[in-house]
């Protein structure tokens, strides 16, 4: 901080221009940026870019010196004087550059590119641009040295730099002869290229293709095509991706030449989608996302082949979301699931998730955060059911923000990099996710946490509001920054919108418009939750003679209770609440439980959790709690022939009339009721009016044509008292080949 505050005499020489606002209107946000609240400071920042930007660059300078000891001030003014500075403020800006602190020093580069655009005639900032350029080796002071007064003088070390091949001076080079003008310097991007490891340097194989783009194609190099070919087949997908907005960008036939030689032919390739679009954009030519039919077309029309009039560039760029019609034979997109109706590819995906208390606000009988747990389970079971080979990697991330402690923010992961879809990773991944707390809602951050995994091709933000934590959540500055990280990963963003209203809606519209992605809203309960009563988790059964209920026993759940007491209530995992006003609990065996006093064994085999029908109020109420598992993995079997065996303990408390019963319902392809069955209930003189269960079992014929099975718990409590003592665990539903002679 010292160097930054031997020039700051000059301070006395600035007059307030109070025309514009007065002094005290600037108290409120200035003191918001001493704040340890990163959001506090985002509203301060905000606040300040739109007021007279003389006044604020006085009153920075004296806050700087006043508040010389807030080690995150200075960062916190570099962001605004990128915004409001002027030629006033580079003596600040030296200062913090030469400090020992590598985050300030960047942000002060930031600030002096920013600034540098508005005075190009400058020569303190072309100064201090080479200074950068040769004590630091920063790659956007190079880019940025494209001035009048120093274009020609720089060009000999933007060269250098190129041919010295080091990672970080790369970028800078390349960007600075784009600038500049690529055209007579091709050969020495060719050389660059080849130089570079084969396994690395992805920021500066895209740079050079972004810089190659901008060469009008009647002035390339015979070689500048066979690198463009092989950058559309690199192995890295980010330089691929961004190859294909070049192709767009140079908006010729031999783009298209160039796209239909290298076209992926899977078609369940994500890249597919962004040759297609790219094809379509510049040929006109209107066909499903099918491979087959862009090789017809290419044996059609011979090369040269003719092009429609350039569309004007998107604000996002070429790259876009896959179409709305995405799954659907007819269109022939390949393999897709959907999670709140978007579709998601088979490809390597990241899951975000604003979990702010709003989450747990009502939403139709169900809190938003319980309609996207049952959401993402169901997306993970249709993820599952897909051929494996077109199962994709995942992985769920969460920038946590505690409340009260935001500079104590963590990165919270399911796994450490994308994982394979496996039952095993998809159910950590659904046992995660209901196990997190609230915690407050920061968009940038999420993004950049999902993003250090250099395998993550898509990102699937669901949230029901706009941020409100974090470091951007102006809309204008989070646009902005997502643009500079997301450069040399082009990862696409799609948002779902559960119970937010339009200000966020339009928010998070605008990042998927910017970010190849699209933006689902959930404006209402029944637009995201089954009609007619019928479950939104949908569950897989996969082998025979194996229990095919997901979570019989409770034991999902971890929950505490003191003895003789309940414990709290909870959304029970893999359930869904078909009629009931309160939700099902989850009882410890070692708490309020069937085992205590005078009491039938434990069952043999439980866990340390049972279902509970708990504390309803003093009226008489069902509850009923179901699981749709789906049948047709099985179907060959069940058309041969199959059996099943249907069992549960079932009991309740003493002499008390609580009751407790399981059925099963077996249902065809269009969802018609084909048979039932059902064990219990077990009264209390079934339990000799003492505590605990009984076994209670059910064998027969699974119906021909069955493709589906619901399986409901049925708790009934008598008239009176507060709590219903009705209770079940260990489920079972087995489904085995019917043996010869077995009696069905």
């Amino acid at each position: 901080m010292s160097g930054c505050l031997l020039i700051l005499s000059i301070v006395t020489s600035i007059s307030w221009p109070l025309h514009f606002v007065t002094p005290d209107e600037l108290d409120e946000p200035l003191e918001k940026l001493l704040s340890r609240d990163p959001i506090v400071v985002e509203e301060g920042v905000v606040t300040l870019a739109k007021m007279d930007a003389e006044q604020v660059r006085t009153r920075l300078r004296w806050m700087v010196l006043e508040e010389g000891k807030s080690p995150e001030l200075p960062a916190i003014v570099c962001d605004l004087l990128g915004q409001v500075g002027g030629v006033e403020d580079l003596d600040l800006l030296m200062g913090w550059m030469t400090s020992d602190d590598q985050e300030l020093t960047s942000a002060a580069i930031r600030a002096l590119v920013e600034i540098a655009s508005r005075y190009p005639e400058s020569s303190t900032i072309d100064r201090m641009l080479k200074w950068c350029v040769t004590k630091q080796g920063d790659p956007l002071a190079m880019a940025a040295l494209v001035r009048p007064n120093t274009a020609q003088d720089i060009l000999p070390a933007a060269l250098r730099q190129l041919r010295d091949g080091k990672p970080r001076d790369l970028v800078g080079a390349i960007d600075y002869l784009r600038n500049f003008g690529a055209g007579p310097y091709q050969k020495e991007l060719q050389r660059a290229w080849k130089k570079m490891p084969k396994m690395t340097g992805h920021p500066a194989r895209i740079a050079i293709v972004q810089a190659l783009a901008t060469i009008p194609v009647d002035e390339w190099s015979p070689s500048t095509r066979d690198l463009m070919r092989e950058a559309l087949e690199n192995r890295d997908w980010r330089v691929r991706r961004r190859s294909v907005e070049a192709m767009v960008e140079l908006w010729s036939p031999l783009s298209v030449d160039l796209l239909l030689e290298t076209l992926p032919e899977n078609p369940g390739d994500p890249d597919l989608f962004d040759w297609h679009h790219a094809l379509s954009d510049m040929t006109g030519e209107k066909k499903p996302v099918d491979a087959m039919a862009w090789l017809a077309y290419a044996e059609m029309y011979s090369s040269p082949r003719k092009i429609v009039a350039r569309k004007e560039r998107p604000a996002g760029g070429w790259l876009r979301a896959p179409a709305e019609g995405v799954g659907n034979a007819e269109v022939k997109d390949g393999p897709t699931v959907v999670f709140f109706d978007l579709p998601v590819l088979a490809a390597d995906a990241v899951f975000l998730f604003d979990l702010s208390g709003s989450m747990n606000g009502d939403f139709g009988g169900r809190t938003r955060m319980e309609a996207a747990r049952i959401e993402v389970h169901t997306m993970l079971e249709q993820w599952l059911s897909m051929p494996r080979a077109e199962q994709p990697r995942f992985n769920m991330v969460l920038f946590r923000e505690p409340y009260g402690d935001p500079w104590n923010a963590r990165i919270d992961r399911v796994f450490p990099r994308l994982a394979p879809l496996s039952p095993k990773n998809a159910q950590a991944a659904t046992q995660w996710f209901a196990s997190q707390g609230t915690c407050r809602f920061a968009y940038q951050e999420s993004i950049e946490a999902a993003i250090e995994d250099p395998e993550c091709r898509f990102i699937y933000f669901l949230s029901d509001g706009e941020p409100w934590g974090g470091r951007c959540n102006d809309l204008d500055r989070l646009l902005k920054a997502l643009e500079r990280v997301t450069r040399f990963h082009p990862v696409a963003i799609h948002n779902v919108v559960i119970g937010g209203g339009e200000k966020a809606e339009e928010y998070c519209e605008k990042i998927s418009e910017r970010h190849s992605g699209r933006l689902r809203k959930i404006r209402n309960a029944s637009e995201s939750m089954p009609q007619d009563g019928q479950a939104a988790q949908v569950f897989t059964a996969r082998k025979l003679g194996v229990n095919i209920i997901t979570n019989p026993g409770a034991e999902t759940a971890s929950v505490e209770a003191a003895a003789g007491k309940l414990a709290s209530a909870s959304l029970v995992e893999a359930w869904e609440s078909a009629e009931s006003n309160t939700p099902l609990q989850v009882q410890p065996w070692n708490g309020y439980s069937m085992d205590e006093g005078d009491h039938l064994p434990v069952p043999e085999g439980a866990g340390a959790n049972y279902f509970l029908h708990g504390t309803i109020g003093g009226v008489a109420i069902r509850t009923i709690v179901r699981q749709e598992i789906d049948l047709r993995r099985l179907r060959s079997a069940i058309n041969k022939g199959a059996s099943y065996r249907f069992s549960a303990w079932i009991g309740g408390w003493q002499k008390q009339k609580d009751e407790a019963r399981v059925r099963i319902v077996f249902l065809d392809e269009d969802g018609q009721e084909l048979s039932d069955d059902s064990i219990g209930p077990v009264i209390a003189a079934d339990r000799g009016n003492k505590n605990g269960m009984c076994h209670r079992q059910s064998d027969g014929l699974v119906p021909a044509g069955t493709r589906r099975v619901v399986v409901e718990m049925i708790f009934d409590k008598e008239k009176g008292g507060t709590v219903s003592d009705a209770a079940i665990d260990l489920l079972e539903l087995v489904i085995e080949k019917k043996q010869t002679g077995s009696g069905f």
